[in-house]
């Protein structure tokens, strides 16, 4: 193979790569405008049309005779389709769930009828493509052990449902179905992770829906995005009417049996933040994001638990490779499953719809988890269970490892 023939590989390699961040790097900085997907399209374009400019120039003229700008940006491109990618891949591939969290992810059947569940609206026809898994809900239930909660949050429950993106693509008898699931669960908390509304119509949706599912002690909610484009205040109080709490930029706070709990929620970069310094007084804190990107933010301010959706896990994952399109600035790092930075645990939830339904490798997802104390240690004990890790973390993971402890990729 000729050095220009590898020099054109590998520039076609990096620039797809850099086009992808860029794409992912402009829906995650909160534009308010709805000309975004036609800047997604304008950026295809543009690497499209600058892709056939290199064929063209590798075809017609030696490496010798290519502009020198030409040469330059191949050589920048490079390095990221041959070394940067790869070395992401290997990273996703090594990668183990957090200590102290265990689950297993378990299909979820609905209607018995599937087309029961598909709409008439315009997107409809994408859920009637073969292998579209955006009808074929999983159920993943976790169990967190999580050093510093406080003894009478043992035990608690929650609900993690985001991302539902009502439109006719859908039946309304689908979105039922999962809130019925959902509310099977019995929850302590109900958490609502935003982008609700993708069709003003379907505003008479979210109280027959929602209001099924109800979290003992309190239910919360932030808006998304796409709530943006449409009546927010009537989507809030829909959510009102549901019993749902709308924390968008805001704290509450909850007393369980003489605990102290902070929730806040924030729909940012295209809503406000909550204030670090309003938070309440609490033993926990628990952040409602929409979106992942706020994440480090939220490690700094000492946040215990945080859940977020937006990224929907990307929607089609290419087996080797994960998600493509993902839109954050961060663009693949936060796309699912869980993160840790301090003592922040981050879970970012796989979504319930999609304004584009469209699914491969990457089913919805209604996510539960239960909280757990550690027990305190004897020094006997933690120096056996020290020893134990050790030898666990070189040993080969079993069989069904993955499917037990599925998790995000940690792909850029």
């Amino acid at each position: 193979m000729t050095i220009e023939r590898i020099l054109l590989l590998t520039a076609l390699l990096g620039q797809g790569a850099l086009a992808i961040g860029a794409m992912n790097w402009v829906h995650g900085l909160g534009l308010r405008f709805r000309r975004i997907d036609a800047v997604t399209a304008g950026i295809l374009l543009l690497v499209m049309l600058s892709g056939v400019g290199v064929v063209g120039w590798y075809w017609s003229v030696p490496l010798a005779g290519w502009p020198r700008v030409l040469v330059v940006l191949a050589v920048l491109a490079a390095p990221m389709g041959v070394v940067y990618q790869p070395l992401a891949a290997l990273k996703r591939g090594l990668r183990r769930p957090p200590h102290g969290v265990s689950g297993r992810t378990t299909p979820c059947p609905l209607l018995d009828d599937e087309n029961e569940e598909i709409g008439w609206g315009m997107d409809s026809w994408f859920l009637r493509l073969p292998g579209n898994e955006s009808l074929s809900l999983v159920r993943a239930d976790w169990t967190l052990r999580r050093p510093g909660l406080p003894q009478p949050l043992d035990g608690m429950t929650i609900v993690l449902l985001t991302d539902l993106h009502f439109s006719q693509a859908y039946d309304l008898r689908y979105f039922e179905a999962v809130a019925d699931q959902a509310a099977e669960c019995e929850a302590d908390l109900v958490l609502f992770g935003g982008d609700l509304i993708d069709d003003p119509v379907c505003h008479d949706w979210i109280v027959p829906v929602l209001s099924r599912v109800r979290g003992r002690l309190g239910s919360f909610a932030v808006l998304g995005n796409h709530d943006r484009w449409f009546d927010t205040d009537k989507t809030t109080l829909e959510l009102n009417r549901a019993g749902y709490e709308v924390l968008d930029g805001r704290w509450t706070r909850l007393d369980v049996a003489g605990a102290r709990l902070a929730i806040g929620g924030t729909s940012a970069p295209w809503g406000p933040r909550p204030d670090p310094a309003q938070r309440p007084e609490a033993d926990a804190t628990i952040l409602l994001s929409h979106s992942p990107d706020l994440f480090p933010r939220a490690a700094s301010w000492g946040v215990d638990l945080m859940f977020s959706g937006h990224n929907h896990a990307g929607q089609v994952r290419v087996p080797g490779i994960g998600p493509i399109l993902m839109p954050s600035v961060y663009s693949r790092r936060f796309d699912r499953g869980f993160f840790t930075r301090g003592r922040t645990l981050l879970y970012v939830g796989q979504g319930i719809g999609a304004k584009h339904p469209l699914r491969y490798g990457c089913p919805p997802e209604l996510a539960t988890f239960t909280l757990r104390v550690p027990r305190a240690r004897s020094p006997h004990h933690a120096r056996g269970a020290r020893l134990h890790e050790s030898v666990s973390a070189i040993s080969i993971p079993p069989l069904g490892y993955w499917e037990q402890y599925r998790q995000g990729d940690d792909d850029q």
